[in-house]
């Protein structure tokens, strides 16, 4: 069972706006508070999906993070003080390299997790 387009494409969309305001200081706003909802549905395509990837800020991340700039140096991440709150699910969210750029990106911003209100 692969992960739906339509949850790709959701997912997709909430993790560019954070690469947005820290790559580009686009869209930029306090705070990213995305309900919890269908949490034992991540679980399963985390278990049975190949394409669960797709639906990780990581997979976003990477991407943007790996853009060029025209002089061909990569394009850096920026320090976005406004954001302070953002509330998603871990399991989309926590890898070492997303950690590490966001209290770079978001040095004010306090992480809550879906899994820390179970």
């Amino acid at each position: 069972m692969d992960v739906p387009q339509n949850v790709i494409i959701k997912w997709q969309f909430i993790w560019q706006k954070i690469c947005d305001m820290a790559y580009s200081r686009k869209r930029i706003s306090d705070k990213v508070l995305i309900e919890k909802f269908n949490y034992t549905e991540l679980l399963n395509y985390m278990i049975n999906s190949s394409n669960f990837e797709q639906i990780t800020l990581d997979y976003i991340w990477k991407q943007v993070s790996s853009q060029k700039n025209s002089d061909g140096s990569y394009v850096e991440a920026l320090i976005v003080p406004e954001l302070k709150e953002i509330y998603v699910p871990r399991i989309l969210f926590s890898t070492p390299g997303v950690f590490h750029w966001f209290k770079h990106s978001f040095p004010n911003c306090s992480i809550s997790y879906w899994e820390d209100d179970m």
